[in-house]
């Protein structure tokens, strides 16, 4: 019997007529050009006539796109899909597949097909071992190696921070350079984006090019974005209700090769008192490089801070609080039994030294001083308003 589904398979593999209820499609097709279209072409014959033919384009983690369909005369179906400004993950996996509403109004389904959107530009060398797969551009296979290993190492990382099995397979590719990254994904305005998971497709791009700064970057940048796809491997689609100071916090926490550059952040905004508040972190981090890098290490310190006083437990809890729809501060008091702003409060004292009145001290006073300059002549209006007191006249001696 497994010979003969393997052999059915195989025989769709190839594209050739697959009868579905009352309807044939012939040589069903999609050639993708990497960034620009995906040219998608079938033949169509009916017994009887239809009412409407409609192409369904799924990728992979996004709802199907519909597309109305004017068959030729000949039966042949032809559609040019445009990508530009289109995010669509690459090396993801693009299902399509056909409806025909015939004249008595029944619905035909054809069969699904499947093409992956791969990154063509680029020749890839690649490995697996232990369902994670790596690509690279530019390296030797030591450099494949390397980037197995801190994927490998990465998850482990990752999973001790949240009790979260991954599914099979696990794939990395790795860019040669943040632009040819950025211009995959279609994005622009964060130059200092270089690395990026797609939790729905299990898929991570990183920039990481050959050089003496190599291991360093895939120990940081890989765990990082591994730990994305195991948060939402918890949560599922209320992934995107998760605070972003505890989305970035987590993956930061599980870099193998935390960056350096994050205390020196830390220290510089305390001795400045140009500390990001935790609410303002919540949905977006700012665009500026500078203060989106304060961002990080913020959010960085403050989540070690929770995983060291609540532990994994209390890491997971907090996160799947957010599965109701909870909002930022809110999950913070459903998930811990504690409001934000005392836990930031309290964060600040015992990991940045600073001590969270006197700073509130600092940026209420400038106020209250000018609060006074603005009552003073106020209260002197007020002096001058009231009637003054007059002397009595002395009594007559008789």
């Amino acid at each position: 019997m497994g010979w003969l589904v393997v052999a059915i398979l195989w025989w769709q593999s190839l594209g050739w007529p697959q009868v579905v209820g009352d309807t044939i499609i012939e040589q069903a097709s999609a050639e993708p050009i990497f960034g620009e279209r995906v040219l998608f072409q079938a033949h169509l014959r009916l017994t009887t006539p239809a009412q409407e033919v409609v192409l369904l384009i799924a990728p992979e983690g996004q709802p199907p796109l519909t597309v109305a369909l004017m068959p030729a005369p000949d039966g042949q179906l032809t559609y040019n899909w445009e990508l530009v400004g289109r995010r669509l993950t690459p090396f993801s996996h693009v299902t399509y597949w056909f409806q025909v509403r015939l004249a008595d109004g029944k619905v035909v389904e054809s069969p699904r097909y499947q093409f992956i959107y791969a990154d063509d530009r680029f020749t890839w060398q690649s490995l697996e071992e232990a369902g994670i797969q790596v690509g690279w551009v530019e390296g030797d296979l030591a450099f494949g190696r390397a980037a197995l290993q801190a994927a490998q190492n990465g998850l482990k990382s990752a999973q001790s921070l949240l009790d979260v099995e991954l599914p099979s397979p696990l794939q990395v590719y790795l860019y040669p350079d943040i632009q040819s990254l950025q211009s995959a994904l279609n994005l622009s305005g964060t130059p200092w984006l270089a690395g990026h998971a797609s939790p729905e497709t299990g898929i991570v791009l990183v920039a990481i090019s050959p050089g003496p700064d190599q291991v360093a970057e895939m120990e940081r940048q890989i765990p990082h974005e591994i730990a994305h796809l195991l948060q939402y491997r918890l949560i599922g689609e209320a992934y995107g209700k998760l605070p972003l100071w505890l989305t970035e916090g987590m993956a930061s926490l599980a870099e193998l090769y935390p960056n350096p550059d994050y205390q020196r952040a830390l220290d510089r905004a305390v001795q400045e008192d140009h500390l990001l508040a935790l609410s303002s972190l919540c949905q977006a981090f700012p665009r500026e490089s500078a203060a989106a890098f304060l961002a990080y290490a913020q959010s960085a310190s403050f989540v070690r801070y929770l995983q060291e006083r609540f532990g994994r437990s209390g890491l997971t809890t907090l996160a799947r609080a957010y599965q109701d729809g909870l909002g930022c501060e809110e999950g913070v008091q459903a998930g811990l039994g504690l409001s934000l702003a005392q836990l930031e409060r309290e964060w600040l004292e015992d990991s940045l030294g600073v001590n969270p009145w006197r700073r509130a001290w600092r940026h209420l006073w400038p106020y209250v001083v000018l609060g006074a300059l603005i009552m003073l002549p106020v209260l002197f209006s007020l002096r001058g308003s009231f009637p003054r007191h007059s002397h009595l006249p002395q009594k007559e001696e008789p």
